[in-house]
Protein backbone atom coordinates (compact mmCIF):
# COMPACT_ATOMS: atom_id res chain seq x y z
CA UNK A 1 0.00 0.00 0.00
CA UNK A 2 2.55 2.79 1.05
CA UNK A 3 4.39 1.95 -2.53
CA UNK A 4 0.98 2.94 -4.53
CA UNK A 5 0.54 5.65 -2.32
CA UNK A 6 3.84 7.64 -2.27
CA UNK A 7 5.91 7.85 -5.09
CA UNK A 8 9.06 8.24 -3.58
CA UNK A 9 8.81 4.79 -1.73
CA UNK A 10 8.52 3.00 -5.02
CA UNK A 11 11.76 5.00 -6.03
CA UNK A 12 13.61 4.65 -3.28
CA UNK A 13 12.80 1.26 -1.95
CA UNK A 14 11.46 -0.79 -4.84
CA UNK A 15 11.84 -4.19 -3.21
CA UNK A 16 8.31 -2.66 -1.28
CA UNK A 17 6.47 -4.12 -4.23
CA UNK A 18 7.32 -7.45 -3.39
CA UNK A 19 7.07 -7.51 0.27
CA UNK A 20 4.07 -7.99 2.70
CA UNK A 21 4.33 -7.39 6.47
CA UNK A 22 5.07 -4.48 8.81
CA UNK A 23 7.54 -1.53 8.77
CA UNK A 24 8.14 2.10 9.75
CA UNK A 25 10.59 4.47 8.91
CA UNK A 26 12.27 8.00 10.80
CA UNK A 27 13.24 10.03 7.44
CA UNK A 28 14.11 13.53 6.36
CA UNK A 29 14.11 15.00 3.16
CA UNK A 30 15.19 18.02 1.23
CA UNK A 31 14.25 18.80 -2.39
CA UNK A 32 12.69 20.40 -5.35
CA UNK A 33 9.20 19.33 -6.99
CA UNK A 34 8.59 19.47 -10.81
CA UNK A 35 5.56 20.74 -12.45
CA UNK A 36 3.43 17.59 -11.27
CA UNK A 37 4.45 18.22 -7.73
CA UNK A 38 6.36 15.27 -7.47
CA UNK A 39 10.30 15.03 -6.64
CA UNK A 40 12.71 15.68 -8.79
CA UNK A 41 14.80 12.90 -7.45
CA UNK A 42 18.53 14.38 -8.25
CA UNK A 43 17.76 17.11 -6.19
CA UNK A 44 16.71 14.78 -3.10
CA UNK A 45 19.09 14.70 -0.05
CA UNK A 46 18.24 13.61 3.35
CA UNK A 47 18.23 10.18 5.00
CA UNK A 48 17.05 7.94 8.12
CA UNK A 49 15.92 4.70 8.81
CA UNK A 50 14.00 2.30 8.53
CA UNK A 51 12.54 -0.65 11.06
CA UNK A 52 11.08 -4.00 9.95
CA UNK A 53 9.04 -5.15 12.26
CA UNK A 54 8.18 -8.69 9.93
CA UNK A 55 8.44 -8.62 6.34
CA UNK A 56 7.96 -11.17 3.44
CA UNK A 57 9.86 -11.49 0.28
CA UNK A 58 8.70 -12.88 -2.81
CA UNK A 59 9.20 -12.51 -6.73
CA UNK A 60 11.98 -10.16 -6.58
CA UNK A 61 14.53 -10.35 -9.38
CA UNK A 62 17.87 -9.99 -6.78
CA UNK A 63 16.36 -12.69 -4.26
CA UNK A 64 15.65 -14.58 -7.36
CA UNK A 65 18.67 -14.34 -9.24
CA UNK A 66 20.96 -14.91 -5.76
CA UNK A 67 18.99 -18.63 -5.37
CA UNK A 68 19.62 -18.90 -8.91
CA UNK A 69 23.81 -18.38 -8.16
CA UNK A 70 24.05 -20.20 -5.49
CA UNK A 71 21.78 -22.54 -6.56
CA UNK A 72 19.72 -22.61 -3.41
CA UNK A 73 16.15 -21.72 -4.48
CA UNK A 74 14.94 -21.34 -1.14
CA UNK A 75 16.19 -17.55 -0.84
CA UNK A 76 13.63 -16.55 -3.26
CA UNK A 77 11.57 -16.52 -0.54
CA UNK A 78 12.55 -14.88 2.33
CA UNK A 79 11.14 -13.72 5.59
CA UNK A 80 12.89 -11.03 8.08
CA UNK A 81 12.04 -9.91 11.71
CA UNK A 82 13.55 -6.96 13.43
CA UNK A 83 15.88 -5.26 10.82
CA UNK A 84 16.67 -1.80 11.12
CA UNK A 85 18.48 -0.26 8.49
CA UNK A 86 20.07 3.15 8.16
CA UNK A 87 20.42 4.78 4.60
CA UNK A 88 21.00 8.48 3.28
CA UNK A 89 20.36 10.01 -0.11
CA UNK A 90 22.23 12.12 -2.32
CA UNK A 91 23.26 12.58 -6.21
CA UNK A 92 20.66 10.80 -6.91
CA UNK A 93 21.53 7.35 -4.97
CA UNK A 94 20.17 5.66 -2.03
CA UNK A 95 22.85 4.83 0.88
CA UNK A 96 22.87 1.83 3.22
CA UNK A 97 24.77 1.61 6.26
CA UNK A 98 25.90 -1.81 6.49
CA UNK A 99 22.73 -4.50 7.68
CA UNK A 100 22.70 -7.96 9.13
CA UNK A 101 19.84 -9.84 7.91
CA UNK A 102 18.91 -13.67 7.81
CA UNK A 103 18.49 -15.97 4.43
CA UNK A 104 17.06 -18.93 4.84
CA UNK A 105 18.77 -18.72 8.61
CA UNK A 106 22.52 -17.45 7.77
CA UNK A 107 23.26 -14.27 8.70
CA UNK A 108 24.21 -12.06 6.16
CA UNK A 109 25.47 -8.81 5.82
CA UNK A 110 24.11 -6.25 3.29
CA UNK A 111 25.92 -2.91 2.32
CA UNK A 112 25.85 -0.47 -1.05
CA UNK A 113 23.39 1.76 -2.83
CA UNK A 114 20.96 2.46 -5.48
CA UNK A 115 19.99 5.03 -8.16
CA UNK A 116 16.55 6.16 -7.93
CA UNK A 117 16.77 4.70 -11.77
CA UNK A 118 17.14 1.73 -10.23
CA UNK A 119 20.03 1.10 -11.21
CA UNK A 120 22.23 -1.23 -8.11
CA UNK A 121 25.69 -1.36 -6.27
CA UNK A 122 25.36 -4.21 -3.55
CA UNK A 123 27.96 -6.48 -1.25
CA UNK A 124 26.69 -9.48 0.26
CA UNK A 125 28.88 -11.14 2.23
CA UNK A 126 27.63 -14.19 4.26
CA UNK A 127 29.34 -17.66 5.75
CA UNK A 128 27.24 -20.52 4.46
CA UNK A 129 27.54 -23.36 6.34
CA UNK A 130 28.46 -26.42 4.58
CA UNK A 131 24.89 -28.11 4.95
CA UNK A 132 23.06 -25.38 3.61
CA UNK A 133 24.60 -25.96 0.34
CA UNK A 134 22.81 -27.88 -2.34
CA UNK A 135 22.99 -31.06 -3.64
CA UNK A 136 26.24 -33.06 -2.00
CA UNK A 137 28.32 -30.30 -3.09
CA UNK A 138 29.58 -30.24 0.93
CA UNK A 139 29.85 -33.45 1.09
CA UNK A 140 31.71 -33.64 -2.20
CA UNK A 141 34.30 -30.89 -0.60
CA UNK A 142 34.64 -32.68 2.61
CA UNK A 143 35.41 -36.07 0.64
CA UNK A 144 37.62 -34.50 -1.69
CA UNK A 145 39.62 -32.98 1.64
CA UNK A 146 39.51 -36.16 2.87
CA UNK A 147 41.57 -38.13 0.00
CA UNK A 148 44.11 -35.42 0.07
CA UNK A 149 44.85 -35.35 3.68
CA UNK A 150 45.24 -39.39 3.05
CA UNK A 151 47.34 -39.04 0.21
CA UNK A 152 49.75 -36.35 1.27
CA UNK A 153 49.67 -37.46 5.31
CA UNK A 154 48.09 -33.92 6.13
CA UNK A 155 45.01 -32.42 8.07
CA UNK A 156 43.64 -29.88 6.04
CA UNK A 157 39.64 -28.85 6.67
CA UNK A 158 37.22 -27.55 5.40
CA UNK A 159 35.66 -25.54 8.38
CA UNK A 160 31.92 -25.30 8.73
CA UNK A 161 31.52 -22.44 6.53
CA UNK A 162 32.39 -21.40 3.38
CA UNK A 163 32.57 -17.26 3.21
CA UNK A 164 30.53 -16.17 0.29
CA UNK A 165 31.32 -12.22 -0.83
CA UNK A 166 28.75 -11.25 -3.78
CA UNK A 167 28.44 -8.38 -5.96
CA UNK A 168 25.23 -7.56 -7.25
CA UNK A 169 24.82 -5.09 -9.63
CA UNK A 170 22.74 -4.11 -12.96
CA UNK A 171 19.13 -3.22 -12.09
CA UNK A 172 16.26 -3.95 -9.94
CA UNK A 173 14.86 -5.62 -12.34
CA UNK A 174 17.83 -7.13 -14.40
CA UNK A 175 20.22 -7.74 -11.62
CA UNK A 176 23.72 -9.33 -12.15
CA UNK A 177 25.48 -11.32 -9.54
CA UNK A 178 29.33 -11.76 -9.21
CA UNK A 179 30.46 -14.26 -6.22
CA UNK A 180 33.48 -15.91 -5.38
CA UNK A 181 31.00 -19.23 -4.77
CA UNK A 182 33.06 -21.31 -6.97
CA UNK A 183 36.19 -20.38 -5.82
CA UNK A 184 35.11 -20.86 -2.22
Amino acid sequence: KAVNTFYTIEKMAPIAKSCTGRFSTNMKMVGALNEQMEPITQSLSGGGKLSVAEVQIEKFAPLNKLAEELKIERLAKQSFKDVNISFEFADGRVFVEPFVVKLDGVPATISGSMSFEQEIDYDLDMDLPLDKIPGNLGQSAQGLLGAINGALGTSFSAGSTIPVNLKIGGTMTEPKIKSNFGEA
